[in-house]
């Protein structure tokens, strides 16, 4: 009797037919697609990822939240009323961020802004011992659950914010950033 693959998709020598394996194969694929797209818009349901959207979330002052610090210290953003203020948006994975920690560094050694790092959906266990391997002297707010990064209107690290006295915000980047631009910045 003539073996019917319609019938039995798996043959007497017990290997899959082709159709099985392409089955299988669509299935896999079918999971990754639905992975990267819950990764991408699952953790925070007003995060948009279009430039479009980036626009249209872009807050115009300083948004008011409280957090823990990296030494169990709440802040406020309502202390930074009447500072100028720097805040960079970053995280411990991200190769750009790492990049411009010298500038940023920098930039947090001067007595004429404050300057505050935020970072996206990690806790105090991943950022304190980056930031203490790096030797970060400004402060560190992790942002587990991404909420003040979402409330800033920030969709991607690195980005950078600075606020003025008044609580406004004067400049927002999105993307790594040089020392001249950080100068630039705080000179207009």
């Amino acid at each position: 009797m003539a073996h019917n693959p319609a019938e039995n998709p798996t043959p007497k020598s017990g290997k899959p037919t082709t159709a099985v394996n392409f089955g299988v194969l669509a299935i896999i694929i079918v999971a990754v697609v639905a992975a990267v797209i819950f990764t991408q818009t699952g953790r925070n349901k007003d995060t948009q990822v279009t430039p479009q959207a980036q626009e249209e979330t872009q807050v115009t002052h300083l948004p008011q939240f409280t957090a823990k610090d990296l030494d169990g210290q709440t802040f406020d953003s309502k202390s930074l009323a009447g500072k100028r203020t720097w805040i960079v948006f970053n995280a411990t994975w991200c190769s750009s961020c790492r990049a411009e920690i010298p500038e940023v560094q920098r930039l947090a050694e001067r007595n004429d802004v404050e300057m505050l790092a935020i970072y996206l959906n990690e806790d105090q266990s991943i950022v304190a011992p980056y930031a203490q391997r790096l030797g970060l002297t400004y402060r560190q707010i992790p942002d587990p659950d991404g909420k003040i990064t979402a409330s800033f209107g920030i969709v991607s690290v690195p980005s950078h914010v600075l606020i003025g006295k008044d609580g406004s915000v004067q400049m927002q980047h999105l993307g790594g950033i040089s020392e001249k631009e950080i100068e630039d910045a705080l000179e207009n």
